[in-house]
């Protein structure tokens, strides 16, 4: 909530601004002939701002002389009037109303990107010679937009007992912190998040690769927080699965079978080859030994003729 109020000394009246949303210096604003009792007040009825739903700025005034003077409301940075003394241009987008104490109220409906980042005001007389402003500025504390159904995109599927998950938050104020629970298991520190910027606001993309969660069945929850609310994303059960025949069959051409199947034909040459040089090595080894056994016959002849040679002398 954001309050700002007059105090007069003198022919000064000067403007001290208290506020939770941003910090605004003291300001002193001359007028003219105002008594020392005066007092107006400007303020945001809300801690939070959510983009899509009504803003309310209350201005009052314990003077009921101030009652007399003309009203208005404005936003300063275009310089474009926006209410006098309840009459709004434009009432599908504002409108005013009075309540008891001298206490009138400017309700912006359906708060957005061109509302925010600006400065409105609250001004009697018809010179706005008393007038006051209030600095609606964007920030992570006090803001929020929530994305709505066609904003956000969701993908979950289950192969082989391994969890893929895709999620994009086309956008969305401030980044938000998600949970992801399937059944009594956290998943969120395993999300990969990417952020980037769209416009004031963010846009978030979340993704689970091949996290192994098991065949059982159980409930998928995917809830983020959103500044300070709740957000559900998506809640989907996952029956009981088993194992896929895509990844064990071979025959609907995924990576896994390319694989399978290279293993296999590359296994079968391995003991192939192994088989040819065992019977070269095999035949080899034969040749050796009969080569050897012919040698060692002609040596035996060679000395047998020797022997014989000899005998006859």
């Amino acid at each position: 909530m954001v309050r700002i109020k007059f105090s007069s000394s003198s022919n000064l009246v000067c403007l001290s601004v208290t506020t939770i949303i941003y910090v605004l210096k003291p300001t002193c604003l001359a007028a003219s002939k105002l008594g020392t009792s005066h007092a107006v007040e400007l303020f945001l009825t809300s801690r939070t701002i959510i983009f899509g739903n009504s803003v309310f700025i209350v201005c009052s005034t314990t003077n009921t002389s101030f009652l007399t003077l003309t009203r208005r409301w404005s936003k300063q940075n275009d310089n474009i009037t926006l209410c006098v003394d309840g009459y709004c241009g434009k009432s599908e987008k504002y409108t005013e109303s009075e309540t008891e104490n001298s206490t009138y109220i400017l309700e912006i409906h359906n708060f957005n990107e061109t509302d925010v980042n600006t400065v409105y005001a609250c001004s009697f007389g018809s010179n706005n010679s008393l007038w006051n402003s209030v600095n609606i500025f964007l920030n992570e504390e006090h803001f929020e937009y929530h994305p709505n159904k066609s904003e956000i995109s969701k993908k979950a599927d289950r192969l082989d007992g391994f969890l893929n998950i895709e999620i994009v938050l086309k956008k969305v104020f401030p980044i938000p912190f998600c949970e992801f629970k399937y059944n009594d298991m956290n998943l969120s520190t395993a999300i990969r998040t990417i952020s980037w910027n769209n416009g004031i606001f963010d846009s978030v993309q979340m993704l689970l690769n091949d996290h192994y969660i098991g065949f059982s069945s159980g409930s998928l929850n995917i809830t983020c927080r959103v500044g300070q609310t709740n957000i559900s994303i998506m809640s989907e059960k996952l029956s009981e699965s088993k194992q896929s025949i895509k990844r064990t069959s071979g025959t609907d051409g995924t990576e896994m079978n390319k694989l399978i199947i290279s293993l296999a034909v590359g296994n079968s040459v391995l003991v192939m080859i192994k088989i040819i040089i065992l019977s070269w090595l095999c035949a080899r080894k034969q040749r050796n030994k009969n080569s050897n056994i012919r040698i060692q016959t002609n040596e035996y002849n060679v000395f047998e003729n020797m022997n014989s040679e000899t005998e006859l002398f």
